[in-house]
């Protein structure tokens, strides 16, 4: 999965291939994942990886992997930008060859800044592994880390995280994934993803206040279909 974030910075959202070069997309996406997860050090492959992705790990394994993740490096940090309606902690690891760590200081640097937003639906573990593939690349191994010469990124885990510990193998049943996946909504039945203009949930309010702060360039959502094949401009959009 981690060939969607090497394709969308280095080929800056160019469109996909024809239908008639799908097969050899597909081969070069699956050789991808191989790659990356190849050239990750013992104890640094995602739970995801390890089980062949038939398993996502929990919350608390995910927030572990980022906190090794800004230790690991000097070009990131791991800061708390809020509370979950469990009380949950909610974090967003800044990631910047320059050390810049506010939006101040990001500012400066005139790099433009991409926001990767994980977990909205907690049941669509896509994105939430395949970004801490991106982050291990850029940050453990350095296969990507080129792409740090011209962007700043933040990455939240989880941003539903009380939905995501919510975990049963019959919340998305048709989904190729994991066996076992969280929730939709939030521990008080919001669905985020309908929450950006009322700001019900504290989670949302975490995260305006994160976006207002930072203003990203680009906001990248993760989410995941129920195994449809569905087209780039509607995936990704």
């Amino acid at each position: 999965m981690v060939w969607v974030w090497a394709f969308l910075f280095q080929a800056a959202l160019a469109p996909m291939p024809p239908s008639s070069l799908a097969e050899t997309e597909a081969m070069r996406r699956a050789r991808s994942v191989r790659e990356s997860s190849a050239a990750a050090p013992q104890g640094w492959l995602t739970r995801a990886e390890s089980s062949d992705f038939l398993e996502t790990g929990s919350y608390e394994e995910c927030v572990q992997f980022y906190r090794r993740l800004a230790a690991a490096s000097r070009s990131a940090r791991l800061e708390e930008i809020g509370r979950s309606s469990e009380g949950r902690p909610l974090y967003a690891l800044i990631v910047s060859r320059d050390r810049a760590f506010t939006p101040a200081a990001a500012r400066r640097t005139g790099k433009p800044v991409v926001l990767l937003q994980n977990g909205i639906h907690a049941g669509e573990n896509g994105g939430k592994d395949a970004a801490m593939m991106l982050l291990r690349d850029l940050l453990v191994t350095r296969r990507l880390e080129q792409l740090l010469d011209s962007v700043i990124v933040l990455s939240i885990p989880v941003f539903n995280a009380d939905g995501h510990e919510r975990v049963s193998p019959w919340n998305r049943i048709n989904e190729n994934g994991p066996r076992e996946m969280g929730f939709r909504v939030t521990a008080r039945r919001l669905n985020l993803n309908r929450d950006y203009m009322k700001a019900d949930a504290p989670e949302m309010r975490a995260w305006l206040r994160l976006y207002t702060q930072w203003l990203p360039d680009l906001l990248i959502d993760n989410h995941v279909t129920d195994g449809g094949d569905a087209q780039y401009d509607v995936t990704v959009a």
